[in-house]
């Protein structure tokens, strides 16, 4: 009951926002997780371009180990090693990491363009499945990133 009159009020309040009509429109994102990304993301006008929004949600590579660097002759100099994938970035907002994990699996598993998307990524050579779900996830953010930024770049051109 609590939870029902919340999930009530809380797409009332999102359906007052002119962003959330958009990221409806984009597969696997519905009412719910539009709202909780407008209440997460609050303005695109935060990040500069959709990499940083990748940091932010934890689908940032990090590419950097203990050993990029070494000691010669009291020198600190970098290491001739091929610099590893060493993971996701840790230092992110995990409600956000969650809602786009979230969104990926869901709009694999339905029939689309992503899932037509993701079936193409799997088949080529290189790709493994978590590698095609962080691409997937990556293709999904963006889309959010593009969307936000068409509406809140136009209010504010408006305004000025």
């Amino acid at each position: 009951m609590l939870r029902q009159e919340a999930r009530r009020d809380l797409l009332a309040e999102s359906k007052k926002q002119k962003a959330w009509k958009r990221l409806c429109g984009i597969p696997s994102i519905g009412p719910i997780r539009a709202a909780v990304l407008l209440g997460i993301l609050q303005t695109p006008h935060r990040f500069r371009s959709k990499r940083p929004l990748w940091n932010y949600g934890g689908l940032a590579i990090e590419m950097h180990s203990s050993a990029d660097h070494r000691s010669v002759d009291g020198q600190l100099q970098r290491s001739r090693k091929n610099v590893l994938v060493r993971g996701l970035n840790r230092n992110c907002n995990h409600d956000l990491k969650n809602l786009f994990k979230g969104a990926a699996v869901v709009a694999s598993s339905k029939p689309g363009p992503f899932q037509e998307f993701l079936l193409r990524h799997l088949h080529h050579p290189f790709a493994h499945g978590n590698a095609s779900a962080l691409v997937f996830a990556d293709q999904l953010a963006d889309q959010v990133f593009a969307r936000l930024h068409r509406i809140f770049g136009a209010q504010r051109h408006a305004r000025a």
